[in-house]
């Protein structure tokens, strides 16, 4: 897969959140279009040390130019390591952290 990519989507009909009825919630069909781009990167830092961390950026609107589906988060940050333990190579240990902007 390349590192990175830009794209642009057009959504006919996609259902957006229009309101709640009491507990429920109902939708309505809008025509949408998305613009983004996606940072990917991964590899070996150190012998026995894998890391990967990806960034998205995204703009959603509906066909008037207003912001759509405004619950879906605009940013993205995803970061993962594991580590190999040398002395015992069956443990592996290992952290992910994500990030996501205001929705």
């Amino acid at each position: 897969n390349p590192p990175a990519s830009v794209y642009k989507t057009k959504q006919l009909t996609t259902a957006e959140q229009a309101g709640n009825n009491g507990a429920k919630a109902y939708y309505r069909g809008i025509d949408a279009e998305s613009k983004g781009v996606e940072l990917d990167l991964s590899g070996e830092l150190a012998k026995g040390l894998q890391a990967s961390a990806g960034f998205t950026v995204m703009n959603l609107e509906d066909e008037q130019g207003k912001a759509a589906k405004t619950y879906m988060p605009r940013r993205l940050l995803r970061m993962s390591a594991t580590y190999q333990v040398p002395s015992l190579p069956q443990l592996r240990v290992g952290a992910t952290a994500s990030w996501q902007g205001g929705i």
